[in-house]
């Protein structure tokens, strides 16, 4: 079958799964399959109506005009307004917020560090289109929280609006907005995060949902990716037509700052590699065992890798969970091998994450360390299905030539699986 062959079958699906979403009232899983149509084919009058009724619903109306003149006029004008109870009150609540300072706390998911990460660069991009203060809080039910504290972002970056948040545990509960944070307070471990609203509850709250409200308080507490954004950004806006590299360089200039610790590190470890031509290598260890036989195929390939860099004088900053790689690679390729002393698994059934609880802080400047390490070297080999990976991919300019993942990177495309019923 012909990739044209391909593409059609694919969009067909996903034409045939939007339209099911449309009719199930799920308007975040069929907003994104409306946008993977799209990238098939740009001019797909379904996907336009589906995008430009679901910008009308939420009250976005130059978005619904705009998009709604590239639609099938038949197709938007045949949509129903949802039906289900739940979803029409989300709908009928949205509004523009007054024009007054305007706020959105974005949480911990309870995930692992670099997830979080990409999770904050979701929200401060919300936070920016939507002319929102961003305020993050990593509270109790991250991994990271040093004991003592409630607030882990902090111990590894310069805070991000952690000034407001004795403000925001005041802000009257009609300024709050989901509801359910109204009753279980900001600093709530978890509240509903399974029930999508089309089910009755409020968990799955893509950033769909929060982009048009008019409560002071928004709470991010379910994933948002940078690309499920873009098509949202007003047209004005200054991030306006960036690639996600782009506005992720951008995010982090503004307000993602390490710690003097951690710059400190970066330092150290950047004296040790001097001036010397460097390939960083990043091998992940540790997986879910059904994910592991792929794994390994990956990983079967990094010795030729790195001793084809060794042969011509490149020294080596290897990236791993699994202290059993560091060993062979030292025992291979001797000097040549640079890394931390690090918190690492020595199994691969043992999660990289629960090596890090004795001492979370250092456990994540560590990982902040060897992604900052990597990005400034001059070549770089890595598995684009985990997260260290990607932001080294993210942060580090250059193309095919200079940086190779085996996998692609995760965080390019839109995760559907998180919408689906």
């Amino acid at each position: 079958m012909t990739g044209a062959a391909d593409d059609l079958k694919r969009r067909d699906e996903l034409l045939r799964h939007a339209r099911q979403a449309m009719e199930n009232d799920n308007l975040a899983y069929a907003e994104a399959l409306s946008q993977e149509i799209i990238a098939l084919e740009a001019e797909d009058g379904v996907a336009w109506a589906i995008r430009a009724h679901i910008a009308g619903l939420i009250g976005l109306e130059d978005k619904a005009v705009g998009w709604g003149a590239r639609a099938n006029p038949n197709v938007l004008a045949g949509f129903d307004r949802p039906r289900h109870e739940k979803v029409q009150a989300l709908l009928a609540g949205c509004g523009r917020c007054p024009d007054e300072e305007r706020f959105l706390l974005i949480k911990s998911l309870g995930y692992d560090f670099w997830t979080e990460i990409f999770h904050v660069f979701g929200g401060l991009l919300l936070a920016e289109i939507t002319n929102r203060q961003p305020c993050v809080l990593w509270g109790a039910n991250t991994p990271f929280l040093h004991h003592g504290t409630d607030n882990a972002f902090p111990q590894f970056f310069n805070g991000i609006g952690t000034e407001l948040l004795m403000f925001l545990r005041a802000a009257p509960a009609d300024e709050i907005f989901p509801g359910k944070w109204r009753t279980a307070g900001i600093d709530a471990a978890k509240a509903d995060t399974a029930v999508p609203p089309h089910h009755g509850g409020e968990g799955k709250l893509a950033a769909l949902w929060l982009l048009n409200r008019p409560e002071r308080v928004v709470v991010s507490d379910f994933l948002v990716g940078i690309v499920d954004l873009l098509a949202w950004i007003p047209e004005d806006h200054s991030l306006a037509g960036l690639t996600p590299d782009e506005i992720i360089r951008r995010l982090i200039e503004k307000y993602l700052v390490p710690n003097w610790r951690i710059r400190d590190r970066v330092a150290e470890q950047m004296g040790l590699l001097g001036g010397r031509k460097i390939l960083a290598v990043h091998i992940q260890g540790a997986e879910e065992p059904d994910a592991m036989p792929i794994l390994e195929r990956i990983n079967s390939h990094y010795p030729a890798i790195v001793e084809q860099a060794t042969a011509k004088d490149y020294a080596v900053w290897l990236m791993t969970d699994y202290q059993p790689y560091v060993d062979e690679y030292r025992a291979r390729f001797g000097d040549a091998i640079i890394c931390q002393e690090s918190l690492r698994t020595l199994s691969t059934k043992e999660s990289h994450a629960a090596v890090g609880l004795g001492d979370p802080q250092r456990f994540g400047e560590e990982l902040v360390t060897d992604v900052l390490v990597a990005a400034s070297c001059d070549r770089f080999v890595g598995n684009g299905a985990f997260d260290p990976s990607c932001m080294v991919d993210f942060l580090m300019a250059g193309d095919a030539t200079k940086k190779h993942l085996f996998l692609p990177n995760q965080n390019r495309r839109r995760l559907l699986h998180l919408y689906r019923d």
